[in-house]
């Protein structure tokens, strides 16, 4: 097979057709301190300005070799749309939901859909996009968006909806159903700036924080809802899951997106044959760990990891989660580099 380029390699793998190699991506942010050294572009200010948001996000395609750009890099965005005060941000910490918007049914009730092209920060969100599809070439633009059910609980509180899940399903459920119109719209609006694929980010449904009964009725019909309209558009989605999500994988494969990303807790082989056991065409993506592989080991420890990702039928190459503020770039670009070669030199040995 002819080498692809990043984008036509990407797509390939998650419409699930042949491809050259596994791609290496990262679907969760990219901002090591070193890396916002290389870029000149650090937190908190990227989050205020779509032209540096852009530049870091760049800078892990220029200076670390991952085949994508994602935006944004915190998980406030979306709640900041409805008017959820954020604050205490710096360069070592995301901003964070000071206060709760929703106290009970009447606060749902009147709950107003904001407009994501002009409310909050999501509108330097889309614009960095727009930045980003001008100068991508062949570089594919991910945009990641929190699930209806994590924007549910910024604006509730975690405690408030978990106890909802047990004593007030109703408003929950209204609840659900506009944070999920919210993010349809926003999903849209990011497609239009040209997004090439959604990163969907539930970091909060493993079987870490949900049982599988809360997660099929909270989760799961809501994040399909958000698949779904994405193939309307033909525009590709993904599934990030954070912790260890084999309780709940089951479920999880059957929310119609194009991709999952597992974290290291969850074994790519075992995800890859559960997925053939339910006939599920999805690309399984991950699972360097960002601490023990990627932080804190060495770089012979990253290209085994890495090896191992492929070996083990990965068709994506990606950190479990967001890089830690202090990950060396050697690091990340032993990961990089070793997916790219091994994986070619692997994907030749098979096609022989």
């Amino acid at each position: 097979m002819k080498e692809m380029n990043e984008r036509e390699r990407l797509e390939a793998i998650l419409d699930g057709d042949p491809y050259d190699r596994p791609a290496v991506i990262s679907v969760m942010q990219t901002a090591p301190a070193a890396l916002m050294k290389e870029a000149n572009a650090y937190y908190p200010e990227i989050q205020d300005h779509p032209e540096k948001m852009a530049r870091l996000a760049m800078a892990g395609h220029k200076f670390l070799g991952f085949e994508s750009a994602r935006v944004p890099f915190d998980e406030s965005v979306e709640a900041s749309a409805f008017g959820a005060a954020t604050g205490q941000a710096n360069i070592q910490r995301h901003p964070i939901i000071l206060r709760h918007l929703i106290k009970g049914p009447e606060d749902v009730d009147r709950l107003e859909i904001p407009d994501p092209r002009k409310a909050g920060r999501t509108p330097l969100v889309i614009e960095a996009v727009r930045i980003l599809d001008a100068e991508k070439k062949t570089m594919p633009v991910l945009i990641g968006i929190i699930s209806p059910l994590m924007l549910a609980m910024q604006l509730r509180g975690d405690n408030e909806v978990m106890s909802d899940m047990a004593n007030d399903k109703v408003l929950l459920r209204k609840l659900l159903d506009r944070t999920t119109t919210f993010i349809l719209d926003y999903m849209k609006a990011a497609f239009d700036a040209g997004a090439d694929h959604l990163v969907l980010d539930d970091s909060l449904s493993s079987g870490d924080f949900l049982t599988m009964e809360q997660f099929r009725e909270f989760a799961e019909p809501y994040e399909d809802r958000v698949a779904n309209e994405c193939r309307r558009y033909d525009f590709e989605s993904i599934l990030h899951v954070c912790g260890d999500s084999r309780s709940q994988m089951e479920r999880m494969l059957e929310v119609d997106t194009d991709g999952i990303s597992i974290d290291q807790d969850v074994s790519v082989a075992w995800v890859k044959r559960l997925a053939k056991s339910k006939n599920r065409k999805i690309a399984v993506i991950g699972n360097l760990c960002p601490t023990r592989t990627l932080l804190m080991g060495d770089r012979q420890l990253v290209i085994e990891m890495t090896k191992k990702c492929i070996d083990e039928g990965v068709d994506a190459v990606a950190p479990g989660c967001s890089l830690e503020m202090y990950t060396p770039l050697e690091n990340i670009l032993g990961m990089t580099e070793t997916a790219k070669s091994y994986g070619l030199q692997r994907a030749q040995r098979s096609s022989r």
